[in-house]
């Protein structure tokens, strides 16, 4: 079964099994969350809402790119500091980000 929790401009659904993925579209950003990290759905959903605005940045120059579906899945580290990888299946582009959970309170804050 499928949890889904909406929010502005991107979804989070809760799968049963332990994993989390977050796919960055043109459309929606869909965020993935296994069970174990139902405690940070918020910062999932912050994390997403970030990753979209800095791969706006970066592929400005790259409208098409910015067409495509980017996916990863991120590993936050004991200083809370997350690491993700986003890949994308047209092309074999990686763009890598790192994330302060500094930066992630202060964007909840302004909500």
């Amino acid at each position: 079964m499928t949890a889904v929790l909406t929010a502005p401009k991107f979804e989070i659904r809760q799968p049963a099994n332990h994993w989390t993925a977050i796919s960055i579209g043109p459309a929606r950003t869909l965020v993935r969350i296994g069970s174990h990290h139902r405690n940070a759905v918020d910062d999932i959903a912050t994390l997403a809402v970030i990753l979209r605005e800095r791969l706006g940045e970066d592929l400005a120059d790259h409208p098409k790119d910015l067409e495509r579906t980017w996916s990863g899945s991120p590993d936050i580290s004991r200083n809370g500091t997350v690491y993700i990888r986003l890949r994308n299946r047209g092309r074999t582009i990686h763009r890598e980000y790192r994330i302060g959970l500094d930066e992630i309170r202060s964007r909840q804050a302004e909500w």
